[in-house]
């Protein structure tokens, strides 16, 4: 393999989609195949990459973005807390969770390590839209004993009971 690589375009190529995955792709290509060839794939004048991966990113926190910012924890206090309390409710979870995971997909993240809440419905609702869209995800509940308000304090025990489930 050459160091550094160079980056290669080619404008005749083609793929084949297959449960879900590129098989690798064939450049300057000029055979003749169906239009209708189970999984072609002809991106003609389209670039095709790979997806983007977030490898530090908070779900709950979606309704926040570019929210006013102030010292950490005042923040936290303010904003932060407040809207993660709402992630008890299932209902409000799964509504979050499709919106957030189609805004990832939508900008080519395909993979992402994510923050739920300390609520159960919010990892639940975040990993079914997940499998739904067919997207990766690292994910997993918070656990907080401290430093937190009352309404979103749990002790170890509680979170480790409910990770178990």
């Amino acid at each position: 393999m050459r160091w550094p690589p160079r980056l290669a375009i080619s404008m005749m190529a083609c793929c084949f989609c297959r449960r879900g995955k590129l098989s690798p792709c064939c450049h300057g290509w000029r055979g003749s195949l169906s239009a209708s060839a189970e999984g072609l794939c002809r991106p003609a004048g389209k670039l095709l990459l790979p997806g983007f991966v977030d490898t530090h990113i908070h779900y709950p926190q979606t309704e926040m973005i570019g929210a006013f910012g102030e010292q950490l924890l005042e923040w936290l206090t303010t904003y932060t807390f407040p809207v993660e309390s709402q992630f008890a409710d299932a209902d409000y979870a799964q509504e979050i969770a499709q919106f957030f995971v189609n805004q990832l997909i939508s900008h080519g993240t395909t993979t992402a390590l994510v923050f739920c809440t300390l609520h159960p419905a919010s990892v639940e609702a975040l990993f079914s839209e997940a499998l739904r869209l067919n997207m990766r995800l690292i994910a997993g509940k918070v656990m907080m004993d401290r430093h937190v308000p009352d309404y979103l304090c749990e002790t170890a025990g509680e979170s480790y009971e409910q990770t178990r489930r």
